[in-house]
């Protein structure tokens, strides 16, 4: 039993300060904040500190493979293989909507990582990150004009940008201007429905539409 215990006290402790770290590097930066700085916010010292965690940049390092973690679980509880397009495009709304709502030290954590200076270990971490998501969702599209779903006449990396690339525009908005988040929802369901209708093939989609 004590050793449950300790193991409970242990991870609280991480994410204590994984959790501190994440707030200080999204108000801060990530060179600005120091490993002082980080163990006052969470309450510890800095040998507890260094117990988890070799340097401030492996902070920053798990702090991201935390936030791909979360994504990860969401990409398992929105999307299945029998999705329709239309189906998959509000999947994805939703899927940043729930990160929005359940992990906001993570999401303002990662709007600030993607416009700061950052380590280049993290750098390239985070654009291997982006490119894969860029392909997985560029292949979907290439199956959607495959199928008949979407106008062949469109270039499906340039789609999967501006599909990607407007919803974190509109969330890092959000974050900056500290809209409320019910008005990010409106926004980016609004978003997905212009897009559905905008470029899906009107005869094959959904009949919710």
């Amino acid at each position: 039993m004590t050793e449950i215990t300790d193991k409970h006290n242990q991870k609280d402790t991480k994410h204590k300060i994984l959790n501190a770290a994440a707030e200080m590097f999204a108000r801060d930066g990530f060179h600005k904040v120091s490993v002082r700085e980080i163990c006052d916010a969470a309450g510890v010292t800095k040998p507890v500190l260094y117990y988890y965690f070799v340097d401030k940049e492996s902070l920053l390092e798990e702090l991201i493979h935390e936030t791909y973690f979360h994504v990860n679980e969401l990409k398992i509880k929105y999307f299945s293989e029998d999705d329709t397009l239309d189906q998959t495009l509000r999947n994805i709304i939703n899927l940043y909507l729930d990160f929005t709502h359940n992990f906001p030290h993570l999401l303002r954590f990662s709007v600030v990582v993607q416009s700061t200076n950052v380590p280049p270990k993290i750098r390239e971490l985070k654009l291997a990150r982006y490119k894969s998501e860029l392909l997985e969702f560029i292949k979907i599209l290439d199956a959607a004009q495959n199928n008949g779903l979407l106008n062949k006449k469109y270039d499906t990396k340039l789609l999967a940008q501006n599909f990607l690339g407007t919803i974190i525009m509109m969330i890092a908005e959000c974050i900056i201007f500290e809209d409320r988040q019910s008005e990010l929802s409106d926004s980016l369901n609004k978003f997905v429905e212009f897009w559905i209708e905008q470029f899906l093939i009107k005869k094959v989609r959904s009949s919710n539409l």
